[in-house]
């Protein structure tokens, strides 16, 4: 038998859930707009960098991040314990943010960065230039 339910788990992790599903609601309208585009226009909602940057040939490199629709890009932690990490920013003219952050740092494309990362955060980063649509 399986005790994999939320409830089975500690607080920390049980808020840790609540905080993913409220970030997960907020972003359904963007959701949705991707849906639509697989639907309609046979577009891909999560695709590896070399679709959006065929150019980029550090891009091709990248085993784990990927792109979330047209402006995010997920940087998954792969180790247990980390304060921070480093993850490849493909090249984009105007650059990319944090995205749900406070920082509102621009970072340049076409190289690595170091960002913190904590047990409910794990880098995602938005094209400066798009605006996604919140709930």
């Amino acid at each position: 038998m399986s005790r994999t339910e939320p409830w089975n788990y500690s607080a920390e992790t049980q808020a840790n859930f609540h905080k993913q599903i409220e970030l997960r609601d907020r972003l359904q309208p963007y959701i949705l707009d991707c849906a639509k585009k697989v639907s309609k226009d046979n577009y891909t909602m999560m695709r590896p960098l070399v679709f959006d940057f065929p150019d980029d040939t550090e891009a091709m490199k990248q085993q784990t991040e990927f792109m979330f629709g047209p402006s995010l890009l997920v940087c998954p932690v792969t180790e247990q314990g980390i304060k921070s990490m480093r993850v490849y920013l493909p090249k984009y003219e105007a650059g990319w943010k944090l995205f749900d952050s406070s920082d509102s740092k621009t970072y340049k494309g076409g190289g690595y960065v170091e960002v913190p990362v904590t047990i409910d955060r794990i880098p995602v980063f938005v094209k400066t230039d798009h605006k996604i649509n919140l709930k």
